[in-house]
């Protein structure tokens, strides 16, 4: 089941492409190949959370490139290397993700990660919101 699509540049060539996420701890990124839309990514996590709304794109590190970030339980931010998506961290969140927004939370002119949970686990952990702000050598 596809919960949300969102359409923006993730490789960073200028031309949007579509990210889907899943019920399924998933998420697939089409790009136009000219005559169609080809998967030009396509990842579960095993293990993993649904996925629901939590998907963004934007610049989360301040290197004039853009992430992907995908709330699949922990949220993980990855990045196009020229030829796929390579994970280049996780934060530290849980539950089934409704809220992956990046943006600049604190109008200090670097983007943060907003994460936020819709369902939990039945073991006490509460509904939660993060930000998260890329402090470089940390």
């Amino acid at each position: 089941m596809v919960h949300l699509v969102v359409c923006k540049d993730c490789d960073g060539d200028g031309k949007a492409e579509i990210l889907v996420s899943f019920e399924a701890p998933r998420i697939a990124i089409f790009k136009w190949n000219g005559s169609g839309y080809a998967i030009q990514y396509d990842h579960t996590w095993n293990g993993g959370d649904p996925v629901i709304e939590g998907i963004d794109v934007g610049d989360t590190d301040g290197d004039g490139i853009p992430n992907v970030v995908a709330g699949a339980g922990v949220t993980h931010i990855l990045q196009w290397n020229g030829t796929t998506y390579v994970e280049k961290a996780t934060l530290p969140t849980y539950g089934e993700m409704a809220v992956e927004c990046i943006g600049d939370c604190d109008n200090d002119g670097k983007n943060e990660i907003n994460a936020g949970n819709v369902y939990v686990d039945t073991n006490g952990q509460p509904y939660m919101e993060w930000i998260f702000k890329y402090e470089p050598g940390t």
